[in-house]
């Protein structure tokens, strides 16, 4: 009989890396394409059909050093993007031809923390940790002015054009206070003391009357630029991170057609997007279904907003790195981005014909991939990282999974769309395995920390208003260690089990009675399987 050839070569059909591991983020005014910062590169993301279209940044050779950004910014007309490196290298770039138009050295005496282009790009300025902001003539890449007079690392620093036409540099550091300097003369013309900590975004009222600005003392603060006052300071019982001004005409949910007042849509700790009309001191919203997950510590939720006015969507950039695009009139999300995964636990194909990918990470959300376009749905419910997944063949649009918060929970697939639709408690300890029935899905089988084997019934019609709890039918102390592996035979007749006592054993999937004991591994069985094509 002829010897069987195996294939020992796979070539690699598609990859899908990280985009965006943290650090700045902006936005195309035509919507079309977000810059993610992502180490010494910028990553341009196609919110279209979330590929990358192309990376400009450094091609390391074998032996050279990562030079990674620090931040970067656009300017107003995309084509122009600055970065600023951690060798102190100010890096101009043409966006659309994709390269390098000059370099040149930065002369603060430490790292620089943000940037911003004038708006007919003939500006630069560079806020850094040295009390400092310079303004750079980008014609001839000199500086042409050191502007002082605010401690610390700069927080917050924008172009404005005054109502007299005038070029002005707002700022803010650690000292908490936000100055204001005319470049002419280089002195600070306003300042606008308030906050009691750092101010982490500075938004204009399209009016050029108002201004806002928000920061981690958890108020907004409302002021008059014209008379450089403080008009009204407004509590939101959260610590913000970053604050978008919206069109004087807006219509939000519950609101059509607002006019007449100073809207403003901010974000923190909570990982809620809120709308406030400034000016009459009203929350107008309060976003009760979001993607991101509020900090109960104090950290960060969200890190940054941003809002186009093309596409009418509200971006929002989270701690966990993904990136949710709301649309302004429903807020409810339009498409999601997962900018960086870090280590996968577990993954598997879902849906008909494997039309999408299940990925479980250092996460509580289940990162749900579309295999055509990886655009990416979170599927959120877990309160601790998920650290397995099983599908059925019975039912590809069925997911199991389990996590750290000792819990399993079942997810149906449906147009695309995937919702929790039943959970199970039982379990004392982290839940370690899970795996579907194969043949039919008719029951769940779990392994835990807490060396328990339970098998779940499943009904056979899902209630898709609500999450059923799923109950027990045998639960038993299958190993004397950690169960690491649990696997169901292509017949749903036996379940096989592996542990860190060194066992792996067999069990009935009748009445969970012990089958059979294998010993003989030295160590702990990490994994166990069946064949899917031999008999047992």
């Amino acid at each position: 009989m002829a010897q069987m050839k195996l294939k020992e070569i796979f070539k690699v059909q598609n990859v899908h890396k990280a985009f965006y591991t943290g650090g700045e983020v902006d936005w195309t005014s035509d919507g079309s394409e977000i810059l993610c910062q992502c180490g010494s590169n910028i990553q341009i993301l196609n919110v279209e059909n979330g590929t990358i279209s192309y990376t400009i940044g450094q091609e390391l050779a074998n032996d050279e050093e990562e030079d990674l950004i620090l931040t970067f910014c656009l300017n107003n007309d995309d084509e122009k993007v600055v970065t600023v490196h951690k060798s102190g290298l100010f890096k101009e770039w043409n966006l659309k031809e994709k390269k390098i138009v000059k370099m040149w050295k930065s002369i603060h005496k430490g790292p620089v923390a943000c940037l911003s282009l004038a708006n007919d790009s003939m500006l630069l300025a560079s806020g850094g940790s040295d009390s400092s902001v310079r303004v750079w003539d980008m014609a001839h890449h000199a500086c042409t002015h050191n502007l002082i007079g605010i401690q610390g690392v700069v927080s917050v620093l924008v172009f404005h054009e005054n109502s007299k036409g005038e070029t002005q540099v707002f700022a803010a550091a650690d000292d908490t206070t936000i100055k204001v300097w005319d470049l002419k003369s280089s002195e600070v013309v306003m300042t606008f003391p308030g906050h009691y900590s750092t101010v982490t975004g500075i938004g204009f009222h399209p009016g050029n009357k108002h201004f806002i600005s928000c920061s981690r003392d958890k108020v907004i603060i409302l002021w008059d630029l014209e008379e450089g006052k403080q008009l009204f300071t407004i509590p939101v019982y959260e610590s913000l991170e970053s604050l978008v001004m919206l069109p004087e005409k807006i219509s939000i949910p519950g609101h059509e057609r607002l006019k007449g007042g100073v809207y403003v849509a901010v974000a923190g700790e909570k990982g809620i997007i809120s709308i406030w009309d400034a000016l009459h001191k009203t929350k107008l919203f309060s976003q009760t279904q979001s993607k991101v997950v509020g900090s109960e510590d104090g950290c960060l939720a969200v890190t940054k907003l941003l809002f186009n006015s093309t596409k009418k969507l509200i971006a929002v950039v989270s701690a966990d790195h993904n990136i949710i695009l709301n649309e302004l009139d429903t807020m409810s999300p339009a498409k999601q981005f997962v900018g960086f995964s870090d280590e996968i636990l577990d993954i598997a194909y879902v849906g008909p014909k494997e039309s999408h990918i299940a990925v479980a990470t250092n996460s509580q959300d289940i990162k749900l991939y579309n295999a055509s376009n990886m655009s990416c749905q979170l599927l959120q419910g877990h309160n601790d990282f998920v650290v397995t997944l099983s599908t059925s063949l019975a039912n590809p649009c069925l997911l199991a999974s389990g996590s750290k918060d000792k819990s399993i929970r079942l997810w149906l697939l449906m147009e695309g769309r995937s919702q929790c639709v039943a959970v199970g408690t039982r379990h004392t300890a982290s839940v370690s395995s899970i795996v579907l029935s194969q043949l039919t899905t008719s029951f769940i089988v779990s392994a835990s920390e807490d060396t328990t084997l339970k098998l779940w019934n499943l009904p056979k019609n899902f209630d898709l208003d609500a999450e059923e709890d799923l109950n027990t039918k045998f639960t038993v102390i299958a190993h004397e260690k950690d169960i690491n592996s649990v696997c169901v035979s292509p017949n749903d007749k036996l379940i096989a089990t592996g542990s860190l006592d060194k066992t792996a054993k067999i069990w009935s999937s009748a009445d969970l009675s012990l089958v059979g004991v294998f010993k003989g591994h030295r160590r702990g069985v990490w994994k166990v399987c069946f064949s899917p094509v031999d008999q047992v």
